[in-house]
């Protein structure tokens, strides 16, 4: 009988030597060595890169600090072996360092003190009680809470001339029976552009402003820090979204006159079973002033919203509320029940990984009183 044929396989592995398996093994750890090499290399280039980045800071740091210590302007020296000119170009101050590799020119706003602590939390509560219903957060003082300054209130730009921003005078009667005797003004997207655009520092709305409900957010592009006073009440009714560098604080601005109050039924003005917050009986326009609604009672979607607020009024709550900015209650948080829907939830979400504040002493807040010394402002960073 025939012996059975051996297999491909057999045959292949009768050829090999050992000599040519162990040039192959040599040849797999080479390539692996030379990989890790690479890898190597690449970290440490990384690494090299960072450390620079750190001295041409801390360089920058220290020319800035020996300027605001009476230095004169252009200033030049010599920082750890790095060659340091500081110099002005309009309201910035601009360092460039060589010497650590590539040339780098560090800049930073010239600040004449120190804005509100307040504004460097998260969470923020005159009131020790409120910061319960936040879930924690950091208590001011009634005597330290950050209120704009009258001056540059006058001098600011009225949104009534700033496009995406139209007065509106049956907004408050489709979702308020009683209306409101403030003017209201409606923040929607510029025609023909998907989202909206702020240029100016301060802007001031001389009433209550709407963001009207919808099931897309507003979208807004911010290329520089905008402060938004509403000299009114806010009407969030849908997410905010902000896109750019820059960042937005809505300041709900109760005056020192004004009478705040706790809007129990969610009607959008006093009424019998609200509670006062401030001043002995109820006075002036029906929805007061200062307050805050993200929702309303039937119009209950839940709101992200990615500016900071500031409410000098009271917050109220229609649904589950996430603020990624600074969150600052002069007074305390109301939540708005929807008879229609009896068990649904209603919260004020915690910081999440979305949180941005103000770094206390390097960021500017227009409109705000500012503390302490002239200082320089955040570092923008920037290989040439």
């Amino acid at each position: 009988m025939n012996a059975p044929r051996p297999s491909y396989v057999a045959c292949l592995l009768r050829a090999i030597s050992p000599a040519m398996v162990l040039v192959v093994v040599a040849m797999l750890l080479m390539v692996q060595a030379v990989l890790q090499l690479g890898h190597v290399t690449q970290r440490a280039n990384t690494i090299n890169r960072d450390v620079a980045m750190a001295r041409a800071t801390i360089a920058a740091e220290t020319a800035l600090l020996h300027y605001h210590g009476g230095g004169d302007l252009p200033l030049w020296q010599m920082v750890a072996g790095l060659s340091v000119e500081l110099d002005r170009d309009e309201d910035k101050l601009v360092v460039s360092i060589s010497g650590a590799g590539r040339p780098t020119e560090i800049s930073a706003r010239h600040l004449v003190g120190t804005a509100p602590r307040a504004f460097s939390h998260a969470r923020v509560s005159a009131d020790p009680l409120t910061l319960k219903q936040m879930g924690g957060g950091c208590h001011e003082p009634v005597a330290q809470w950050p209120v704009p300054l009258a001056e540059d209130l006058a001098a600011a730009r009225c949104v009534n001339v700033v496009r995406g921003f139209h007065r509106d005078h049956e907004i408050a009667l489709q979702y308020l029976t009683a209306g409101t005797d403030r003017p209201d003004f409606v923040w929607r997207s510029v025609a023909g552009a998907s989202r909206s655009s702020l240029c100016s520092a301060i802007l001031v709305v001389p009433g209550n402003l709407w963001i009207e409900a919808g099931s897309q957010p507003l979208e807004c592009t911010l290329q520089a820090d905008v402060v938004l006073v509403i000299r009114g009440n806010l009407h969030m009714l849908r997410s905010l979204r902000i896109r750019g560098p820059g960042r937005l604080l809505l300041v709900c601005d109760a005056g020192d006159a004004a009478v705040v109050f706790s809007d129990q039924d969610g009607s959008g003005g006093w009424s019998s079973g609200d509670r006062l917050r401030s001043g002995d009986a109820f006075s002036g326009p029906v929805e007061g002033c200062g307050n805050a609604y993200l929702g309303l009672p039937g119009v209950a979607a839940n709101i992200v919203c990615d500016a900071g607020i500031l409410v000098g009024g009271e917050l109220h709550l229609a649904g589950i509320a996430d603020v990624h900015g600074p969150l600052l209650l002069r007074h305390g948080v109301t939540k708005l029940a929807n008879p229609a829907a009896p068990g649904q939830q209603i919260s004020l979400r915690p910081p999440g990984q979305e949180q941005w504040i103000y770094r206390l002493g390097r960021d500017r807040i227009p409109g705000f009183a500012v503390s302490g010394p002239p200082r320089p402002g955040r570092l923008e960073i920037r290989a040439r």
